[in-house]
């Protein structure tokens, strides 16, 4: 199956390069309209993994201490960059 995100993702950038090519500078300007959502989406998307890492105990094997101290060091990581 296709994933929705990809495909989404390819419709907007689609939508915006036809944008651009029948009216110019449209396109630009629904980029910026959209830029202050996508950044703080972008943001906190560290927190819409907090429902899989409150499963993660329940987990058969959660490996290693270093592989939990990995997960968290990527979440907690990706909330300041």
């Amino acid at each position: 199956a296709f994933p929705s995100q990809l495909a989404g993702c390819c419709i907007l950038f689609a939508i915006l390069v036809v944008a651009e090519l029948v009216r110019p500078g449209f396109g630009d300007a629904a980029f910026d309209v959209l830029s202050p959502g996508a950044a703080l989406l972008a943001k906190w998307l560290p927190v819409f993994f907090v429902p899989g890492l409150a499963m993660l105990p329940l987990a058969p094997s959660m490996g290693s201490p270093f592989e939990v101290v990995k997960v968290l060091g990527v979440v907690v990581g990706g909330f300041f960059f």
